[in-house]
C-alpha cells in the first residue's frame, strides 16, 4: 500500500478507495462482480464529490479492484477552476456513486426479467477529520 500512497498521482488527483466485504456469499459475489466490471463510461455521470455549498466534481478515472488491498479506486481532479476543490474551510465532502450490479433474475410468472440493480454509495467526510499537524491531508 505504501508504494500506492507515495505515488505522485495524489498531487493531481483525489482518490477515493472503496473496500467491501459481506457475509452473504451470493450477494458479495454480485457486488465484487459489479465493481470489477464497472468502467468510467457507466460511472462518470453518477459518481461525484460534493461540497456543502452544492458544488460537484465528477469522476475522471476509475480503477477496478486488484489484489492490492485497496479495493476500487475513484479518481477526481484536485483542482476545480484552478483552485483546490477541498480546503480546510469546506466543512464536509460527500462521495456519491451508483455502481450497476449484475442483472438479477426476478422470479415471477413470466420467468426472469434480468433486472439490473444499482449499488449506491453515499458517504460524508468532515475536513476537520482530515487535519494532521494543522494541515489538511487527503
Amino acid at each position: 500500500m505504501k508504494s500506492f500512497i507515495d505515488n505522485k498521482v495524489f498531487d493531481e488527483y483525489i482518490v477515493v478507495s472503496v473496500v467491501f466485504e459481506g457475509q452473504d456469499g451470493r450477494q458479495s459475489g454480485r457486488d465484487i462482480q459489479a465493481f470489477a466490471s464497472a468502467n468510467l463510461g457507466v460511472l462518470k455521470n453518477n459518481t461525484y464529490l460534493e461540497r456543502k455549498d452544492g458544488k460537484r466534481l465528477f469522476l475522471k478515472e476509475y480503477k477496478a479492484p486488484i489484489s492490492d488491498g485497496l479495493g476500487a479506486k475513484f479518481f477526481f481532479t484536485r483542482l476545480d477552476e484552478g483552485k483546490p476543490f477541498i480546503t480546510a474551510e469546506t466543512g464536509t465532502v460527500r462521495f456519491y456513486s451508483e455502481v450497476p450490479s449484475a442483472p438479477r433474475a426476478d422470479t415471477n410468472s413470466t420467468g426472469s426479467s434480468g433486472t439490473t440493480t444499482v449499488l449506491k454509495l453515499n458517504m460524508r467526510f468532515k475536513t476537520s477529520d482530515m487535519m494532521f499537524d494543522g494541515k489538511l491531508e487527503y
